[in-house]
């Protein structure tokens, strides 16, 4: 037998989330169909009823699978609600449950954004891609109608041509138009132009001549940025005074020119809005393909990014007609967007993108072979488990490693990395002992001979950090001559070999 659910007063009028706090504080509970009934039908989705649950547990209400046994109290009058607790719990209750908490977390929103919008179905997908060719087609055709705005588009793809596609690889897909049909364009143009001045903007010579020009068009790639020049070009048009500027505008009236930016307004409404609605449905494609770029040197929300323009870019690029389902076709575009950002940004010395892959590679190989093997590959069998060569293995292997800061405090200690720096323009502390210990022990065998041989011993040796002499120059200074000297220094040698002090001296000729 089951107990009914208590209801809130009827003379109370209560929203839903008062109803489901007050409902709480009568039966002491909530079930999970509690939930479902009080939250708005937008914010049903599994991760909205686990924000919902998580915040009902942090004020104390637990959220029940099944009904509760009957309490024996079960039948007592309805407990009387505390208004203002019942104010703060909606308050906040309510922002979880619209999604509208104050959370600025461009990921958060972003995440929020990508379960409120639901996969698109294959269908779905050709009705937004047909959209999408609607609407360039009349943007088309509204610049087909302005010769100067066609003359804007053709020079931008002129420009793009000449300089490699502005130097990204995206754009180098040999897309650009051919020479024959730059010059079948420029004839079109001036046949358009020709029109436009003889009969008038009204005319159905000027009207074929557009339809030619627009066709024309339709066959070059669609580059968002010339289209963008050319637009704004038609708009000018638009905004133009009775005594225009230009010659070609002279020849529409303000009807014609209305036309023109209307037609123009209406076909890039339509471009906007398809695009977007594809955007977002495949905005948790983005996030899976992002997600396996983790622990790469780059955050998970810019890879999300990065992501989102290579999405743009195949639906920019996407072909409908060819029969590819367009998840299938944008997952290339998102990885190699993905995979340049790692590229470019996860090291301060960049790597190129196929050496990064390469890289990649070598190293998922080495880790299996480690745990096949339990132990480390050699360069060798590297090489032949990977299939490169093993020079090229060496050189990808080579790779520079990633910089590290000077400044690094060290774990567990008060100091940093750059402490710990030997300074190679000084000597070691073992140098300067061993050097001390030199010192004395050469100032220890000195004073086992004569003043007279010592002191030639040190200027015949440069002892003490002096030059070495010559025996004509010791000679000259101490008043004998060169041959004395020899006879001095060589009986000085042999003492010194004699002394006690010379067996301490032994040990810095063997080191």
């Amino acid at each position: 037998m089951t107990t009914p659910r208590p209801t809130p007063r009827a003379d109370t009028p209560l929203d839903p989330i008062i109803q489901l706090l007050a409902l709480a504080g009568e039966q002491g509970y909530l079930t999970h169909a509690d939930l479902v009934d009080a939250l708005p039908p937008e914010s049903d989705s599994p991760d909205a009823l686990d924000v919902v649950r998580a915040a009902l547990a942090d004020i104390g209400i637990a959220v029940l699978d099944e009904p509760a046994v009957p309490a024996p109290f079960a039948g007592a009058a309805p407990v009387e609600v505390d208004r203002d607790a019942l104010d703060e719990g909606r308050a906040m209750l309510g922002d979880l449950a619209r999604g509208t908490s104050a959370s600025t977390d461009p990921l958060a929103l972003y995440m929020r954004r990508m379960h409120a919008v639901p996969l698109l179905t294959r269908e779905g997908e050709i009705v937004l891609a047909r959209e999408i060719e609607t609407g360039r087609h009349q943007v088309l055709h509204a610049i087909a109608g302005y010769p100067p705005a066609v003359d804007v588009l053709l020079e931008r793809h002129r420009t793009r041509s000449a300089t490699g596609a502005n130097g990204s690889p995206d754009e180098e897909d040999g897309e650009t138009p051919a020479p024959a049909r730059y010059d079948a364009l420029q004839a079109a143009v001036s046949a358009l132009r020709d029109a436009l001045h003889a009969h008038g903007s009204r005319s159905a010579n000027y009207r074929d001549a557009r339809n030619h020009v627009a066709a024309l068009l339709g066959s070059l790639a669609w580059v968002a940025p010339a289209v963008d020049d050319a637009s704004r070009a038609v708009r000018a048009l638009a905004a133009a005074s009775d005594d225009p500027s230009t010659a070609d505008a002279a020849y529409f009236d303000a009807v014609a020119r209305r036309a023109l930016a209307a037609a123009l307004s209406d076909g890039q409404q339509k471009v906007r809005d398809a695009t977007r609605a594809m955007l977002e449905a495949n905005l948790r494609l983005v996030l899976s393909i992002a997600r396996k770029y983790l622990n790469r040197g780059v955050d998970l929300s810019d890879l999300v990014q990065d992501g989102c323009l290579g999405l743009m870019r195949a639906i920019e690029k996407f072909e409908y007609r060819r029969g590819f389902k367009f998840s299938t076709y944008a997952t290339w575009w998102i990885r190699q967007a993905i995979a340049r950002a790692v590229a470019d940004r996860s090291r301060t010395i960049r790597v190129p993108v196929h050496v990064g892959d390469q890289y990649q590679r070598v190293q998922r190989h080495a880790l299996r072979f480690r745990q096949r093997t339990g132990r480390r590959a050699t360069p060798a069998e590297l090489a032949a488990e990977t299939g490169l060569d093993e020079g090229k293995l060496r050189a990808v292997l080579a790779l520079p490693a990633e910089p590290v800061s000077l400044d690094t405090p060290l774990p567990d200690a008060d100091t940093g990395l750059v402490e710990l720096i030997e300074d190679q323009a000084s000597a070691s502390p073992f140098e300067q002992l061993a050097d001390t210990r030199m010192r004395e022990c050469v100032r220890a065998l000195l004073r086992s001979v004569t003043p007279t041989e010592a002191d030639v011993l040190r200027r015949r040796f440069g002892l003490g950090g002096a030059e070495p002499d010559t025996y004509d120059a010791i000679a000259q200074d101490a008043g004998m001559s060169r041959e004395r000297v020899r006879q001095i220094e060589k009986r000085a040698l042999a003492a010194l070999r004699t002394a006690a002090e010379a067996e301490n001296a032994q040990s810095f000729l063997d080191a």
